[in-house]
């Protein structure tokens, strides 16, 4: 999953922050082990076709 802990680094304004962290909070899970599996998920679906063409 994408880390979103360092929003202000991005210059997302506060009302868009306070959605992304309301979404974090209401629908993802806390621990880091599963936001990093998560990632990996992601991460795979994303770019296994890639992976797949070369």
């Amino acid at each position: 999953m994408a880390d979103f802990t360092n929003l202000q680094e991005l210059n997302i304004d506060d009302e868009i922050s306070s959605v992304i962290n309301f979404l974090n909070n209401r629908f993802l899970t806390r621990t880091k082990v599963m936001q990093n599996y998560n990632f990996h998920v992601i991460h795979h679906l994303l770019f296994s076709g890639d992976q797949d063409a070369r």
